[in-house]
């Protein structure tokens, strides 16, 4: 669905507490097991929304997500695409 980047930014901050206040039983005597999530999402700019392909947002989020665990991961980051 189209969203804007407040709208995503909302939705992938969401799912990250989401997954990190869930605790995940691995079985046995074993205490629950805790995960922390890093988004990366990208969206279009203003001028550049007609010439961004689906395989530039996959690219540009890829590379914000990389960017979220290399600084501190359990975040989220947001690549706006701006080139035309």
């Amino acid at each position: 669905a189209d969203t804007d980047h407040e709208g995503a930014t909302d939705c992938a901050e969401r799912l990250r507490h989401a997954v990190g206040g869930a605790g995940f039983d691995i079985g046995g005597d074993a205490a629950p097991v805790t995960v922390t999530a890093s988004v990366g999402l990208s969206l279009p700019g203003q001028l550049s929304s007609l010439s961004v392909t689906p395989e530039m947002l996959i690219h540009q989020a890829d590379t914000a997500l990389y960017g979220a665990k290399a600084h501190g991961r359990d975040q989220v980051s947001l690549v706006r695409i701006d080139a035309a």
